[in-house]
């Protein structure tokens, strides 16, 4: 029986970075990689800023259509267009909101009605959340709004919720236990769960090589290392399961 999977990905590129290999194993699942921040400026590329918007969305296209998961765009503006201009302020950021960018209080209410709109006919999903390693304000965001309408307007929702570790972010341990901490104080409890990818990582390693204008070769090798170090016999994605 095919399982219905809905990854929230803060922007193109975090669910491949991820979950690439697990998406390739589950292909014959329902897949939808549901972008949210999808309107961006980034490009390690010498382009403007509409350049890189065209390009990393055609790089996610493509990489859909390699993964053979279907793909949406909400096109919120990620961090940089929303005025954040130092890198000091979009890692680490703090949460609940501390800012005085009225913007940010006004994407993040819509963000939770966008969700709640999106889950609230679904039947029976896996939800996939970023953990948030590196506290990224655009992962967080996407993290706490699903979590208020899970602990809120859709509480009695037929949803299963787990975590996927943020890559490159949580190739930083401190990062990563400090995601998995902030999360366990306020009381959700996460079992963590390895996924075997060892006869993907070839296919990952190419497909992640897609999304030239957003990594170079360097860091997928990293992300890749990462994936050997979490089960040295083999290589995995970790992801930490929800429990009730």
């Amino acid at each position: 029986m095919k399982q219905n999977i809905v990854i929230l990905s803060p922007h193109p590129d975090d669910a491949c970075f991820s979950l690439g290999g697990s998406i390739l194993k589950h292909k014959d699942d329902n897949i939808t990689v549901w972008n949210i921040f999808s309107r961006q400026e980034f490009s390690i590329l010498k382009e403007d800023s509409n350049n890189a918007l065209e390009r990393i969305k055609a790089e996610e296209l493509e990489v859909s259509y390699n993964l053979q998961v279907s793909v949406v765009f909400e096109d919120y503006p990620e961090a940089g267009l929303r005025g954040f201009q130092r890198l000091s302020e979009i890692i680490g950021a703090p949460w609940p909101i501390k800012n005085n960018r009225v913007q940010e209080q006004q994407t993040y209410n819509s963000l939770i009605s966008k969700i709640e709109s999106f889950l609230i006919n679904k039947n029976h999903i896996y939800l996939g959340l970023p953990l948030g390693s590196g506290a990224h304000i655009d992962h967080l965001m996407c993290r706490e709004a699903a979590l208020h309408v899970l602990n809120n307007s859709l509480k009695a929702i037929d949803c299963n919720v787990f975590f996927y570790e943020d890559l490159p972010y949580s190739i930083n341990q401190s990062w990563l236990d400090s995601a998995i901490d902030s999360l366990k104080i306020r009381g959700y409890k996460l079992k963590p769960m390895l996924l075997d990818i060892s006869n993907y990582v070839a296919k990952k390693e190419y497909i992640m090589s897609l999304y030239k204008s957003q990594i170079k070769q360097r860091d997928i090798k990293k992300m890749l290392g990462y994936a050997k170090e979490i089960e040295p016999s083999k290589y995995c994605e970790r992801i930490w399961i929800l429990e009730a």
